[in-house]
């Protein structure tokens, strides 16, 4: 069970706390975000583009960003990726 891989639709089994950056990339193992509270999402899509979310709520964010940006309104342990 240990040598298990996973597929991008299983669910995650780690996560690790987003610090918003402008330039240093997330880990690229990361399958989605999880949001501790609501907030505005400024992340780099994977063109490069800038594309702002507004979060309702705590939940899953559905998206595999290059980089929060340092414009989102959410904090360093406000959002996890969810990796794994």
């Amino acid at each position: 069970m240990g040598n298990r891989t996973t597929g991008t639709f299983d669910p995650a089994r780690d996560g690790m706390v987003i610090a918003p950056h402008n330039t240093n990339p997330l880990d690229t193992r990361i399958k989605a975000l999880w949001a501790n509270t609501a907030g505005t999402l400024v992340w780099d899509g994977e063109t490069g583009s800038d594309l702002t979310l507004v979060v309702n709520g705590p939940g899953p964010i559905p998206v595999v960003p290059k980089r929060v940006k340092v414009a989102s309104s959410f904090t360093a342990g406000q959002l996890l990726g969810l990796f794994g």
